[in-house]
C-alpha cells in the first residue's frame, strides 16, 4: 500500500540501489525476516512515505502525478542510463589513450541510403570509427523486435563505410523480454548490457584497433 500512495505501480522496485519483487519482500516480512522489514521501511523513507502521512500535501499531489505519469518516469530512467553510459565511454576513451573529444554526442552519420544520430560515437584522427546506442527498459518493450529489422540494415550500411555499431541496453524489463533480445542477439552480436561493457569493451575496442 505504501508504494501505491506514493505513486509507485507494478510489483517490482528497482533502482540503482534496489530491485525487489514487492509481493516477495512481503512474504518475508510475513514469515519473520527482520532485514526485508528493514529494507521496505528504509525505502519507504526514502521514497517520502513519511511526508504523506504527515499531511504535506505537495508531497501528496507529487504521488499522484509520479502515479499518472508512467511514460515519464520510463523517459526520465532512460535518461539516466544515457548518462550514466556517457560516464562510462568517457572513461573507456581514456583507457584507450584517446582524448576526451574523441566521444561525441549525438553524431550524425551519412552513408549511402540516409543518415542516421546515433547517441554517442567514438572518432580517432577526424573520423567515426565506433557508433553507440543506448537504450533502457524497466518495462518490457519492442526495442529487441525493432533491432532485428533496423539496427541489422543500419549495422550493413554502417559496416561500409568502416564504422563499427555497437548496442549498450540494460533494464529489468529484459526479464520479459529474454527471446526478443537472444533473436536480436543473433542478427546483432554487438550488443552489451552496462556490466558487461564496463569490463568488457575496452579490450573489444582495442580488438577494432582503437
Amino acid at each position: 500500500m505504501g508504494f501505491e500512495l506514493l505513486g509507485h505501480t507494478g510489483n517490482t522496485f528497482v533502482t540503482l540501489e534496489d530491485d525487489a519483487d514487492i509481493h516477495k519482500v512481503c512474504e518475508k516480512i510475513k514469515g519473520g525476516n527482520e532485514d526485508a522489514a528493514a529494507w521496505l521501511t528504509g525505502a519507504w523513507k526514502d521514497l517520502g512515505l513519511q511526508n504523506l502521512l504527515q499531511g504535506d500535501v505537495a508531497s501528496s499531489v507529487l504521488g499522484v502525478e509520479v502515479g499518472l505519469a508512467c511514460n515519464k518516469r520510463k523517459n526520465l530512467g532512460g535518461s539516466a542510463f544515457h548518462a550514466l553510459v556517457g560516464d562510462m565511454l568517457l572513461q573507456t576513451v581514456k583507457q584507450l589513450g584517446l582524448p576526451d573529444e574523441s566521444l561525441r554526442t549525438e553524431a550524425q552519420i551519412d552513408f549511402a541510403e540516409g543518415r542516421k544520430k546515433v547517441d554517442f560515437a567514438i572518432e580517432t584522427d577526424g573520423t567515426l570509427r565506433v557508433a553507440f546506442e543506448v537504450n533502457f527498459y524497466t518495462t518490457s518493450g519492442s526495442k529487441p523486435t525493432e533491432i532485428k529489422r533496423a539496427y541489422a540494415d543500419l549495422n550493413r550500411n554502417l559496416d561500409k563505410i568502416g564504422i563499427t555499431l555497437v548496442w549498450i541496453t540494460d533494464g529489468a524489463g529484459y526479464r520479459k523480454m529474454k527471446k526478443s533480445l537472444q533473436d536480436a542477439f543473433r542478427v546483432h552480436p554487438n550488443t552489451y548490457n552496462y556490466n558487461i561493457a564496463t569490463e568488457h569493451l575496452v579490450a573489444d575496442l582495442k580488438s577494432l584497433g582503437l
